[in-house]
């Protein structure tokens, strides 16, 4: 006796009991998995913020509740072979808890955008969207124990960071010159125009830091075992192209352009991605993100 139950079959020459068959091409279930957990947030994400009311705050919440699911059996080891899936598991479910929590807040009218005003409300998404950043990554680092270099939060090539600061420069003097002489510094007054470049500086700065932690750091510092490289990398560019199109909705209430946002951050976020994975730093890419923030907001906050 083989051992083997009545009706069981045996599997086939070379054929890979955990892998699944698209069209002939093979494809392992932790791959698959990690796409569709991508897919998952970013369609739920969108819908949830285009959406809008309460029927948003459902969407968010069985999305949340699907990666806390997840992450229980992660945990649990109750699927040993998906366990390398674990760490990917606790990134999408820290990005879910920050859009939760920012439709909490919006949904319970604690922050109404309109009578904050642009600025004040730029530099609101900037600040809240940064503290409660820290608050979830930390959690993460705390859970799951690892150093920050592993997350590529370390100085790497000095070369990159000059680059990084020249690049991060130039694209405060384009941003305030553009906005000048497009919108009319006389025009806007002096005052106005110091304060729209601040409140933007404030989101940027912010922004850029966290925001690479989450998707440069975490995300791609994960997808990268599983996928390799170059599919980590393209991954990450477009669950990042998802949240900078909810990002600019946040900020611009503009749903028009989302497809041409979505486009763009998956371009840009790929090639910082190449960046990080050369460098081993998540500096320059800081640097850069930060300075295009403010070429894109600044004008479009100024003709506000």
């Amino acid at each position: 006796m083989s051992g083997k139950g009545k009706g069981e079959r045996k599997p086939k020459k070379g054929q890979d009991k955990d892998a699944f068959s698209i069209g002939g091409h093979k494809i392992s279930y932790d791959v698959l998995i990690a796409i569709l957990m991508a897919a998952f947030y970013a369609l739920s994400v969108l819908a949830a913020w285009l959406q809008g009311g309460l029927s948003a705050v459902a969407i968010s919440a069985i999305l949340f509740f699907a990666f806390v699911v997840f992450a229980f059996f992660m945990k649990t080891g109750a699927i040993p072979k998906l366990q390398p899936l674990r760490s990917l598991t606790l990134v999408f479910l820290g990005l879910s808890a920050l859009s939760r929590a920012w439709q909490l807040l919006l949904y319970l009218n604690v922050l109404d955008a309109g009578k904050m005003g642009p600025l004040a409300w730029t530099v609101a998404v900037g600040v809240i969207n940064a503290i409660f950043s820290l608050a979830i990554i930390a959690g993460i680092l705390c859970v799951e124990k690892v150093p920050l270099k592993d997350i590529y939060v370390q100085l790497g090539d000095r070369l990159n960071i000059a680059m990084g600061i020249i690049g991060f420069i130039l694209c405060i003097i384009v941003a305030v010159l553009v906005t000048y002489l497009i919108f009319g510094g006389n025009a806007l007054g002096t005052d106005r125009f110091e304060l729209a470049i601040a409140s933007v500086l404030a989101f940027g700065v912010l922004g850029g830091v966290f925001e690479e932690i989450w998707f440069r750091g975490l995300l791609l510092g994960r997808a990268v075992p599983i996928l390799g490289e170059p599919y980590g990398n393209i991954y990450q560019a477009m669950v990042f192209g998802a949240f900078e199109a909810v990002m600019f909705y946040m900020v611009t209430s503009m749903a028009f352009e989302l497809s041409f946002i979505i486009l763009i951050s998956v371009i840009i976020g790929f090639y910082w991605g190449r960046s990080t994975l050369r460098t081993k730093s998540l500096w320059s890419p800081m640097l850069i993100h930060a300075g295009f923030y403010l070429l894109i907001l600044l004008p479009m906050l100024a003709g506000t």
